[in-house]
């Protein structure tokens, strides 16, 4: 199985908070990104996700990290106080203009925390939350052959279907493992799945630039500090191609 009740776990070990309401810029960073650090180290431990050619896991995680980030951070809503990390970075003084956009951002967090409150979601769902976004095909390209590609142009061309092919077998087993361990736990509500699995396109609605700003600005260029989280281990990026560079 793709998920077991060891791999499902997720947790953080909290930085100390000053007071336990009036949290600082500081806390608020160091608990990001220690739940970035621990989201990616959960999802390389994943025994499907590390058959992956190294190539195309730092592809994935490149599109998705902001999802898989979001989605950790909420299921350690209580470790970190999420509630009182909103309402500090919704206090922070700054222009309108960039408070109306954080503000809109936040919202959308405070919204999923309280739908995902609400559904009371176990650590299995969240893993299993977590694998769908991962294992999607959308964001690679793949370098098509003809008759003026080289050799090795042409193998990786051929590697790189075989990579699309395993990425989407994943996606369908993550699925039907998902449906199956609901069916098991939760026998009386037939609309579970598709309860949660519509919560994910709310994901897509948060902006990197503004998640970047808010939970990692005590870092020195947070940018350049998650670029570098996502690529630790320098892997080579030869064939594939995130959709937006092409």
């Amino acid at each position: 199985p793709l998920i077991n009740e060891n791999s499902c776990l997720f947790t953080i070990t909290p930085p100390t908070s000053p007071t336990p309401v009036q949290l600082t810029e500081s806390f608020i960073c160091e608990s990001a990104s220690r739940i970035l650090f621990q989201s990616i180290y959960w999802i390389k431990a994943n025994n499907c996700f590390k058959l992956l050619d190294s190539n195309v896991q730092i592809i994935l995680l490149q599109k998705h990290w902001l999802e898989l980030f979001i989605l950790s951070l909420l299921q350690c809503s209580n470790i970190v106080v999420l509630p009182n990390i909103l309402a500090t970075l919704l206090n922070k003084k700054m222009s309108e203009k960039k408070s109306r956009q954080i503000s809109e951002q936040l919202s959308i967090i405070q919204l999923l925390l309280n739908e995902f409150e609400r559904l009371q979601l176990t650590p299995s769902e969240y893993a299993y939350l977590k694998l769908i976004i991962m294992f999607n095909t959308d964001c690679v390209n793949f370098l098509y052959s003809n008759s003026e590609h080289s050799q090795q142009q042409h193998q990786a061309y051929i590697s790189s279907i075989i990579q699309k092919e395993k990425i989407q077998a994943y996606q369908i087993l993550t699925h039907k493992e998902f449906r199956e361990y609901l069916n098991k736990t939760c026998a009386n509500d037939s609309e579970r799945l598709g309860r949660l699995l519509l919560k994910l396109p709310t994901l897509k609605c948060l902006q990197i630039s503004i998640i970047e700003e808010v939970f990692f600005v005590g870092l020195i260029g947070s940018e350049i500090f998650i670029s570098s989280v996502l690529l630790s281990g320098c892997y080579s990026n030869e064939h594939f191609y995130p959709i937006d560079d092409v």
